[in-house]
């Protein structure tokens, strides 16, 4: 429990946004609206990660309208985790609640969030029973939670994304990780603390094309998996084992053919396919080794993950 001095607590709610012009000015009045409906002090922050199609210039406006509105503007486009690591980075509040910027979380379930952090929690994570997306996104989705599940255990929720409440504690042990590549969900989950779910239903895009393409989201799926798992590399041994045992039992084969049956050896078709085999197993191999060596280079650099253009606050 946070005590009875919760109505002098202050929240920061953060938003990363780029090219949401169409929907930007529903969000703004829709998070405002269920802002206010907790009843505490409050901040909104919303991190322009180099828009171009007006999202930008709305918000300056808006800034200078309303002194509770932060408007962070980004050097570039650096992608959606380094816009959430922003958005980690300038929240000032006892606790922080984390959306997107597509209307696809509802900015109405902020006070549910809120009472479940009263009640003690640290981490309110919330979990997809649905999505109104296309069905192939949706199988895709599925998919890759369930491949995540195997591979990690059960360690990261499924259908769990960066719609979430943290508390001071969680963003400030978070933003002191030194790491590239970064999955916000996974980072939020390996942290630790007091964390609870939040079920809800997600809403399809209001308006224009998801920014995440098919690869980003492929980008995205492979941090998620090889942030926080060394099995692919246990299974990429398990091939190289089964391959010798297929070798060791090809040999044997034809050893027997050879001074047993004394049978002509047929050999172009088998040698043909055994060197396809080993082949490709050998460069799935060498890949998943790749992907752990990119992150180390990656993370050797020791780059920032964003620069900060301009601050914009009435």
């Amino acid at each position: 429990m946070l005590g009875d001095d919760i109505a002098d607590k202050k929240i920061s709610v953060a938003v990363p946004l780029y090219n949401e012009i169409g929907c930007v000015d529903e969000l703004y009045q829709r998070v405002l609206t269920a802002i206010k409906k907790t009843g505490l002090q409050y901040e909104f922050i919303i991190v322009d990660d180099g828009s171009d199609d007006g999202t930008l210039e709305y918000l300056i406006e808006k800034s200078r309208e309303d002194p509770c509105l932060k408007v962070i503007e980004l050097s570039r486009n650096f992608g959606l985790q380094a816009a959430v690591s922003a958005c980690l980075h300038f929240a000032e509040g006892d606790a922080l609640i984390l959306l997107d910027g597509d209307l696809q979380d509802p900015p109405e379930l902020l006070s549910e969030m809120v009472d479940k952090w009263k009640s003690g929690a640290d981490v309110v994570y919330t979990v997809k029973k649905s999505r109104k997306e296309f069905i192939l996104k949706r199988m895709v989705f599925s998919l890759f939670y369930s491949f995540q599940k195997t591979l990690l255990n059960g360690a990261i929720p499924v259908q769990a994304g960066n719609f979430s409440l943290l508390d001071k504690k969680v963003v400030r042990a978070i933003c002191n990780l030194r790491e590239s590549n970064r999955y916000f969900p996974g980072l939020r989950n390996w942290s630790g603390f007091k964390q609870v779910p939040l079920y809800y239903h997600r809403d399809k895009r209001k308006t224009g094309k998801p920014k995440m393409t098919f690869f980003r989201l492929m980008k995205l799926g492979m941090d998620g998996i090889f942030n926080y798992t060394h099995i692919p590399l246990q299974f990429s041994l398990l091939m190289g084992f089964a391959m010798l045992l297929l070798a060791f039992g090809l040999s044997c084969n034809v050893l027997y053919q050879k001074f047993v049956s004394h049978q002509a050896i047929l050999g172009w078709t088998s040698t043909i396919l055994i060197i396809c085999l080993i082949g490709g197993v050998q460069l799935v191999s060498i890949s998943i080794l790749g992907e752990y060596i990119i992150r180390i280079f990656e993370n050797s650099k020791g780059r920032p993950e964003f620069f900060v253009r301009k601050i914009y606050k009435s």
